[in-house]
């Protein structure tokens, strides 16, 4: 009766201090995330039609072991959740037993026992429901941090390999330049053999020739640093020369051009959906609301606990007598916590804060967010419009060098004007070159912040974990 009477007092004190956190929501520029929300936009990854890129991405997400461990980790939080919930459902414990006992004044005796025995706690404050709740929360929150985790490998991924292919690049237009720096070497040295040039204008020719064997060198070097990086990235030994088993043919050994950027996304009116779609933000939720489920069992712990047992049982000296008479029970027991030292008082205060600590940092992520977004965005239209000015500025140079060779023939210019304007030139080709590149990086930094079209998962292996416990289930 005394627990009865308490639950009023129990329930109205939890939903005074348990203020939902989607109440708070009105204090935010944009809505809350809700479950079922339209997938936008396409397959981030298969924007760039690059067939090679989409098989490293098969290929990492099947190897990839930081993937692997986040997976395992996914299935931990798993079996915890559904750990936590067996504790809604009945105990039935089955013991049997027999004992032969020795004594100096009388004969051996025998003794079997046979019985089952039920334990069930009545959930009357929502403890274990919301203990019970938070761990399934917590386990959404292992989801998306896998979701997190595999976006971000895209990513990383993308970027080394444009990278790789924007280093292979820059080598094969070096080797041109240096076979061109190296031809009209050779047409400086005949001239200087005649008397018609300087010997400065040789050896600056020559200068420049090894500065450019000294940017080859250098992209070497690069190149074998991103292969290794890949090799890694899809879970295989950094190797000098790695065969990225599962590519169909060897494309990390040839030069190839970067495909064109795609695109900016039309998501101006969607950002806010995107930005709620973003697996760091739904695991950042998640956790708001596992905390404030964890705050309704500090609270629930406060109040009477009520469990109750049923248990039938027999014991006889022989087996053949076991079955005659029986002993069956039922029982109710309440705990009334009385003094514990403010412990539970604690463990209330404890449990607010943490809901309070939870709430903001849920908001500083979506702040978060919202500048990622804003930056990159930013920083597509600046790298737009250098590509469209460094293609122009490739046009005049080419014209400038192409005029001042045939000045230079004639006598009107000197060499070291032809030398200034190659090198100006062979820059622009250069920088061309990276300016489409970090476009290419802009566009896989767009898709990372949005998660575009991140529901359209690469593989089945990032629901492996969810789907080997509920066939379990």
């Amino acid at each position: 009766m005394a627990a009865i009477a308490l639950q009023g007092c129990a329930l109205e004190q939890a939903g005074m201090d348990r203020a939902s956190v989607r109440d708070v929501a009105q204090y935010l520029p944009i809505q809350q995330p809700q479950a079922g929300n339209a997938d936008h936009g396409v397959e981030g990854w298969r924007v760039f039609n690059d067939a090679e890129l989409n098989q490293l991405l098969n290929l990492a997400f099947e190897h990839n072991p930081s993937l692997g461990v986040a997976r395992q980790r996914l299935i931990q939080a798993h079996a915890l959740a559904r750990k936590q919930g067996s504790d809604q459902y009945l105990d039935l414990d089955f013991s049997t037993g027999l004992a032969r006992h020795f004594r100096s004044d009388s004969d051996e005796e025998n003794n079997a026992s046979i019985g089952l025995v039920a334990r069930y706690e009545l959930d009357l404050w929502g403890l274990v429901d919301a203990l019970t709740t938070a761990a399934e929360l917590d386990a959404l929150a292992t989801q998306m941090e896998l979701d997190t985790a595999a976006i971000s490998l895209t990513a990383e991924i993308a970027s080394t390999w444009f990278n790789f292919v924007e280093q292979q690049g820059q080598q094969a237009l070096i080797r041109e330049q240096l076979q061109t720096n190296q031809t009209m070497l050779a047409l400086l040295e005949r001239r200087f053999v005649l008397g018609k040039v300087f010997s400065a204008d040789v050896l600056r020719q020559k200068s420049l020739i090894t500065q450019t064997q000294q940017s080859l060198n250098a992209v070497s070097a690069s190149i074998a640093s991103f292969r290794h990086r890949l090799a890694v990235l899809i879970g295989q030994l950094p190797l000098e020369d790695p065969p990225m088993a599962g590519l169909s043919h060897t494309p990390l050994v040839l030069p190839r051009n970067l495909p064109e950027a795609p695109a900016i996304p039309d998501t101006a009116s969607l950002v806010s959906q995107l930005i709620l779609q973003r697996p760091d933000i739904r695991k950042a939720f998640a956790e708001v609301e596992a905390a404030d489920q964890r705050l309704a069992a500090a609270i629930a712990a406060r109040y009477p606990r009520l469990d109750l047992s049923f248990s039938i049982s027999n014991a006889a000296d022989s087996v053949s007598d076991l079955f005659r008479d029986w002993l069956a029970s039922i029982a109710a027991d309440i705990a009334l916590p009385l003094i514990d030292g403010g412990s539970r008082r604690a463990d209330v205060a404890l449990s607010a804060s943490q809901r309070v600590e939870k709430w903001l940092l849920y908001q500083h992520a979506i702040l978060l967010a919202v500048e990622e977004i804003q930056t990159t965005l930013s920083d597509a239209r600046y790298q737009s419009k250098k590509l469209a000015l460094l293609r122009e500025q490739q046009a005049l140079s080419d014209s400038i060098v192409n005029q001042l060779q045939l000045r230079y023939q004639q006598g009107g210019v000197s060499f070291l004007e032809v030398l200034s304007a190659l090198e100006q030139q062979q820059q622009t080709e250069r920088s061309l070159l990276t300016a489409k590149l970090n476009l290419l990086l802009n566009r896989v930094t767009l898709n990372r912040v949005l998660a575009t079209g991140w529901q359209k998962r690469p593989s089945n292996r990032l629901d492996e974990a969810s789907q080997t416990l509920s066939n379990e289930d």
